[in-house]
């Protein structure tokens, strides 16, 4: 029966009807969904149908085509293991991704037909509804030195002939920042500084940089805003913070500790994996501009790659670019990333361990970061490793923690697969 204008109860959905919850599912469920059809018949008090109102032949649903490739995901889930985490793949080329994984996660099958409460309370208290990947706000560590380098040299405030003193600490004010290697590097370059992790070197470009040009690097690289990718509930409340942002959320005055903390992808700086893959792709790509993942082949909502992509240089001379591009292939060959070094494949990467805080200042944990992509020169995929310390870890940190998750998929996405 039609309770209004006939056919109207023919475009809603019917008590039967499957829809997306979440995921790609739930960003494309009426494109996916097509139409069940059905008659409209006016009946009679006995209920006998003598008249046909209207009649929809049922539409079936249309086809999305995901970009990952299931090989180089299950390698990244085999990688990380039980570790908690996130992993995430992409084509240097198109922005597709290619693997995408957080870590605790769970078994789509336990969660069929209906979710066991002690199943939802398992995977709540292990944090398993979480995509790390999209969902997850963390200090970037060490990565973000990238940033501070292209900002640096962009400003003048480094070059290949800026060396600074390490003797393991930096005085900014009253405090000593710490360098990675207690006992210092000595005289040290931008190219060994990126390689070897050199804090007190990124410490002393970045003020020298300023917090205003170092915060407008770090937004054309696209680290202030979400990425827009298709999957729903990407967070938005990424932080590049600000002198003015600081006030605005009562933190007081901002310091030249706060740009030093900041320089090393510490502070109030947060970000998401997915946003440190796009950085990776930027950099590989030669470009200061945000990057725009796909998880799709051909996105229907939205205008398609074509296979010419609109570039923003990074705007840097060939001779910068290579000291940051030889810094990162250091780190690979003698540096702190040693762990994913492969015969025959040049590989560009920065590691890092990052420190989360709870409030109040204390420390909660420490996170390992891996961020690169391969082949160095004719960069195909970009990647981006991030893992949570665990308490039983030994040795903790991303040259030793996420490199060799990193190793697992390049060896299969530019070895494996090309034999």
């Amino acid at each position: 029966e039609s309770a209004g204008v006939p056919g109207e109860s023919l475009t809603t959905f019917q008590l039967r009807s499957q829809i997306g919850k979440s995921g790609l599912e739930k960003s494309f469920d009426s494109y996916l969904q097509g139409s069940s059809g059905g008659e409209i018949w006016q009946v009679d008090p006995s209920g006998f149908q003598y008249k046909l109102l209207e009649k929809k032949l049922p539409t079936q649903g249309n086809n999305l085509h995901t970009s990952l490739d299931i090989e180089l995901q299950l390698v990244a889930e085999e990688a990380l293991g039980d570790k908690t985490g996130a992993v995430v793949v992409m084509d240097v080329i198109s922005g597709e991704v290619l693997a995408m994984v957080s870590h605790p996660s769970y078994d789509l099958n336990e969660l069929t037909p209906f979710i066991p409460k002690q199943v939802y309370a398992r995977i709540d208290k292990e944090g398993g509804w979480l995509n790390r990947c999209i969902q997850g706000l963390y200090p970037p560590g060490s990565p973000f030195k990238i940033v501070t380098a292209t900002a640096a040299l962009r400003c003048g405030a480094a070059s290949a002939d800026t060396t600074v003193e390490c003797t393991g600490k930096y005085r900014v004010g009253n405090r000593l920042f710490p360098c990675l290697r207690r006992w210092g590097h000595g005289h040290i370059d931008l190219i060994d500084a990126i390689a070897y992790s050199c804090n007190p070197y990124f410490y002393e470009i970045a003020i020298k940089t300023g917090i205003d040009q170092l915060a407008e690097e770090s937004r054309g690289f696209g680290l202030a805003n979400p990425t827009d990718i298709e999957l729903p509930y990407e967070t938005k409340n990424m932080v590049v913070p600000t002198p003015a942002w600081k006030k605005a959320k009562g933190f007081g005055s901002w310091t030249l500790g706060d740009t030093a903390n900041m320089s090393i992808g510490q502070g109030y700086l947060l970000v998401t994996p997915l946003q440190v893959a796009c950085l990776a792709t930027s950099i590989a790509r030669g470009e200061h501009a945000a990057v725009s993942p796909t998880l799709l082949h051909a996105n229907p909502l939205r205008v398609c790659w074509s296979g010419v992509r609109p570039q923003k240089p990074l705007g840097l001379s060939q001779q910068d670019y290579a000291l940051i591009l030889q810094g990162m292939q250091k780190a690979i060959s003698v540096g702190t990333s040693k762990r994913a070094f492969l015969p025959g494949i040049t590989v560009a990467a920065k590691t890092g361990t990052a420190q989360t805080y709870i409030q109040g200042g204390k420390k909660e944990r420490d996170l390992a970061w891996w961020m690169g992509f391969a082949p160095v020169h004719n960069p195909k995929i970009a990647i981006a490793v991030m893992i949570g310390e665990t308490q039983d870890e030994d040795r903790f940190g991303g040259g030793s923690t996420a490199a060799p998750i990193a190793k697992a998929i390049i060896e299969t996405a530019l070895i494996d697969n090309a034999t």
